[in-house]
């Protein structure tokens, strides 16, 4: 994977404001991890560089002043103590070390690699690290401390919640601590004695030296914990997490876990369910304010041998500024502050106008495109031309000078390369206006992974609806008074986010540079938001940039859903800016099974649920056989994105599927009557072969994948071989093109709606 690169000058930039406020770093016995004594380096590396009227003069300060940061991080890094611990508190270790070197997250999480509880127990023991990140440690722990003649100094440095995990399948939601330990104790062995489905269950734990293990016995106190089968113990925290997720008998598997891990790291989070626990579901608000029963913390635990860079690492982390660093690693505060709101879950309900009696899901909805001559610049602020109400236009404009007076306020010199200076988007639909102003972070690979959606330095959002004339001042204002909008909004927002990742060609764009957990929910009241984004600030636990979220623009919920003709609000001029658009009928979902990715029908406003299972029976299945058909041109080829083209023309459903390296992208072609794959043989005959050309394989059969118009007279055909061929690369799918003259193609495939490339 590459890494995350940044212009020199940016880098400089950041660097020199990070270090302006540090302090002087002392030697390996009094470290303060804070970058320092170069600022006046970088800082005469910047002026070198904005002074110089010479382009190479500004590369070479610029160069400079990299290599001086890189000596400062390196320097720092060196003087923090060797760590390792739990894999579970990976996530705090990245962001520590990230918040006190003044890094980014994914250079941080290089940085950091842990072994496992037991054994950097093991390596703290043996001096071979000076520090580890750890959950309680058990009797055997203390007794290998004592017979080493080693002292042990704990510091809790974050709450923790102990949970239960089950399979998303399973019906069972809550159980008692009594019921939990019952289950753990081999007195309950069937789900159907607790409420669920009549199977036995499974109840995985984990080997004798991992630290969830030690969580586990503590929970049990006296009851008796069960002696596991072997296939039952599962020695890795991911193991244990697939078993309960996605092998065989899954659905009767219950496990345990940590919160952070199986809320953040775990790949498969969202093919399990945390159970409530004595009626409370696991959640950070409910850890927060400790109505969740099972607590504990995560300690870093050094020795009398350890350095005192140990002891100074422990201090900082328990001090406001590294606790504001747990706090933005997804985990809780143990030092006593108040857990602010925006890391608290959003909780709302709809505050918007009453939702009409008889309220239909809407068939369309209006767009007005607004492109660049529906604004202009004047004396450095943007100014609306697209409203026949000029009162209401003059007001928006006042809040759009506003808005970008806000934001010169947070102006950096870093900021200085990005388009135009501030940036405006605009988005009008069904009488409402939504505007995003912001200075754009444009630092690579932020805006390649999160696809069309911009992430900012800073930004400001301004929502109306111009029918009524008033402005949106809170998200909920979006929603139909008391409607329960957020369970729908989440989840569309973690849907997208899976998507966009899925969609990420990692040979360009390493994930973990962006994003540092999994989405869970909104936290805080939104400040930033339109008609179908979220914005999020900087310190957001969720990633390292501050991108706007998307959720679901067709959301029931919304007042914007409903259809209002904007024809009478707008300027002539912009009239034949004015589209109507039709809903998606169905509403879409993606799964992933054994690697490859499936488009899912999961719901429709507009068919009954019986349908609804009919049409995602068909597209699955049509799904299904086109990889398997695909696949067979190389059984290398896995199926890892998302851009998945269902279509039903006339007479056929066409199948586009795409991958990382896919060559053209291939399409499997289906008779809507029969379901039968469209052969060459019936799309152009059985003397098809006669126009391959020379890049074709004569001793291969092929399955047309497209075919379109060249000319009056010819018919473009893209095909692929429906058996292996040598490739060098075995992520390729190997396509050909040839030409057929248009009375040869079977008229049943050959109408109006031409797949153009």
């Amino acid at each position: 994977m590459q890494r995350k690169k940044f212009s020199k000058l940016a880098v400089l930039l950041c660097a020199s404001v990070l270090l302006c406020a540090c302090g002087t770093p002392g030697n390996s016995s009094n470290v303060t991890f804070e970058a320092a004594n170069t600022s006046e380096a970088a800082d005469t590396a910047v002026t070198q560089s904005a002074e110089s009227d010479s382009g190479s003069a500004a590369e070479d300060a610029a160069e400079t002043a990299d290599i001086v940061m890189e000596t400062v991080e390196e320097a720092n890094a060196a003087e923090l103590p060797r760590m390792d611990g739990s894999t579970s508190a990976i996530p705090l270790e990245i962001g520590l070390k990230s918040g006190f070197l003044g890094i980014p997250y994914g250079q941080a999480k290089e940085m950091v690699s842990h072994t496992t509880t037991h054994d950097s127990f093991k390596r703290l023991i043996n001096g071979e690290v000076d520090l580890i990140f750890s959950v309680p440690i058990s009797e055997e722990q203390q007794k290998m401390a004592d017979e080493a003649g080693v002292t042990l100094f704990m510091e809790p440095v974050a709450r923790e919640g102990f949970v239960f995990v089950v399979n998303e399948d399973n019906p069972v939601d809550s159980l008692t601590s009594e019921q939990l330990r019952k289950i753990y104790s081999g007195e309950i062995t069937n789900w159907s004695q607790v409420g669920g489905n009549d199977e036995p269950i499974l109840p995985y734990q984990r080997n004798t030296d991992s630290g969830s293990q030690n969580y586990m016995t503590d929970f049990m106190g006296d009851t008796t914990l069960l002696s596991p089968k072997t296939e039952l113990v599962q020695g890795m925290m991911m193991s244990l997490m697939d078993a309960i997720a996605v092998y065989d008998n899954s659905t009767g598997a219950i496990g345990y876990s940590v919160y952070s891990y199986a809320a953040q790291m775990y790949a498969n989070a969202n093919k399990v369910k945390f159970i409530a626990v004595d009626g409370v579901k696991p959640s950070k608000a409910a850890m927060a304010d400790e109505s969740y029963p099972l607590l504990s913390c995560t300690y870093i635990i050094y020795t009398d041998k350890s350095p005192k860079s140990a002891r100074k690492f422990a201090e900082k982390a328990l001090s406001d500024e590294g606790q504001r660093y747990v706090l933005e690693s997804g985990y809780l505060p143990v030092n006593g502050m108040e857990v602010p709101e925006k890391y608290l879950p959003y909780e709302a309900v709809g505050t918007g106008e009453p939702k009409p009696v008889d309220f239909t899901p809407p068939r369309e909805y209006s767009v007005l495109y607004l492109w660049n001559e529906s604004y202009k610049k004047r004396n450095g602020y943007y100014e609306l031309d697209f409203l026949k109400d000029e009162e209401l236009q003059a007001r928006i404009n006042g809040d759009i000078r506003a808005a970008m007076d806000e934001l010169r306020k947070h102006y950096k010199p870093e900021y200085a390369d990005t388009v135009d200076g501030i940036s405006l988007k605009m988005s009008c639909r069904n009488g409402y206006l939504s505007l995003i102003l912001g200075y754009f972070d444009d630092s690579a690979g932020t805006n390649v992974y999160m696809e069309t959606v911009s992430a900012y330095h800073h930004a400001e959002t301004l929502t109306y609806d111009l029918i009524e004339g008033k402005k949106i001042e809170r998200f909920s204002d979006l929603f139909f008074e008391g409607e329960d909008f957020l369970p729908d909004v989440n989840q569309s927002i973690d849907n997208w986010i899976s998507q966009t990742i899925l969609n990420v060609n990692r040979d360009y764009v390493d994930i973990s540079t962006v994003q540092k957990q999994d989405f869970s929910c909104i936290l805080g009241e939104p400040r930033l938001f339109t008609l179908d984004q979220i914005g999020l600030e900087s310190d957001n636990p969720y990633f390292t940039c501050a991108p706007f979220l998307r959720y679901s623009d067709d959301n029931w919920h919304s007042v914007a859903s409903r259809y209002r003709d904007m024809s009478g609000i707008i300027n002539d001029k912009y009239l034949d800016d004015l589209y109507n658009y039709k809903y998606s009928e169905w509403d879409i979902s993606y799964i992933t099974e054994d690697g490859d990715t499936y488009k899912r029908i999961t719901g429709s406003a507009y068919h009954t649920e019986e349908e609804v299972k009919a049409e995602d029976k068909l597209w699955y299945g049509l799904q299904k056989r086109a990889w398997e058909t695909i696949r067979k041109a190389n059984p290398n080829w896995r199926f890892s994105h998302t851009d998945i083209t269902t279509l039903l023309f006339e007479k056929y459903y066409h199948i586009g599927l795409s991958g990382v390296g896919a060559g053209e992208y291939p399409f499997a072609n289906f008779d809507a009557d029969t379901l039968e794959l469209v052969t060459m043989e019936m799309l152009i005959g059985e003397n098809w072969r006669e126009y391959l050309d020379e890049s074709a394989d004569p001793d291969l059969n092929y399955i047309p994948s497209e075919w379109f118009i060249a000319d009056s007279k010819d018919i473009r055909v893209f095909a692929y071989p429906d058996s292996p061929t040598e490739m060098e690369r075995e992520d390729f799918v190997p396509m050909i093109i040839f030409s057929v003259p248009q009375e040869e193609i079977n008229e049943r495939y050959l109408n109006n709606h031409f797949i153009t490339i």
